[in-house]
């Protein structure tokens, strides 16, 4: 299940979200709480600065009277420009956040309940699995089963490149085209716009 999520570029962990009570049952960079996406995911400098990267909510905050003062433990005072601005709307998000004296708890968005249903996650998985296409793919009888294949594949984006891979978390490094280096290798990229696909194109047409 998990691999089909991945394909899609969805994370079960991120199927669920957190509604925060008092903040002692979730951790704040780690689990989803104030935005659909872990903290860690949206402020990943910020992240590595971290001393404490699995620390719960209560210990980054404290009520003073009507305020809440945020606390930080950071590897490094001094913030490089990318973390500062990482920082500034880390705060805001933060920020917006509103608790209560009720216990820290998971709710499923997928169903009006809030709670987690197999027929929900069914849905789910139908729908990644049977996207609505722009466009039917016709096949042509001459050329060989596989071009068929990696044409409808193509149509769909699903050619291994380095967006793609990129997309399901998978390490790539830079995704910049391995040919031309101009633009990113996606499948459109490399099918048709890439400077030496061009040229192959009029090799085969000649």
């Amino acid at each position: 299940m998990e691999n089909h999520l991945a394909f899609s570029n969805l994370k079960l962990g991120n199927l669920i979200k957190g509604e925060m009570g008092v903040g002692d049952k979730m951790r704040f960079w780690i689990d989803p709480w104030t935005a659909q996406d872990p903290l860690r995911d949206l402020f990943p400098n910020l992240f590595l600065n971290e001393r404490d990267k699995g620390c719960l909510i209560t210990s980054r905050y404290e009520r003073v009277g009507n305020d809440t003062v945020w606390k930080w433990d950071w590897k490094r005072l001094n913030l490089s420009q990318n973390e500062a601005i990482e920082f500034s709307e880390c705060l805001n998000l933060v920020q917006q956040a509103s608790f209560s004296n009720t216990p820290d708890r998971w709710v499923w968005p997928n169903d009006p309940s809030g709670v987690f249903s197999v027929n929900s996650m069914k849905k789910i998985l139908f729908n990644i699995s049977n996207p609505s296409a722009p466009f039917i793919l016709k096949w042509n009888s001459w050329v060989p089963k596989k071009v068929n294949i990696h044409v409808w594949k193509a149509e769909m984006d699903r050619p291994s490149t380095l967006v793609a891979l990129s997309k399901r978390n998978i390490e790539v490094g830079p995704v910049k085209c391995r040919l031309c280096g101009d633009y990113e290798e996606s499948s459109d990229h490399l099918l048709t716009s890439c400077y030496f696909a061009t040229l192959i194109w009029q090799f085969v047409s000649n």
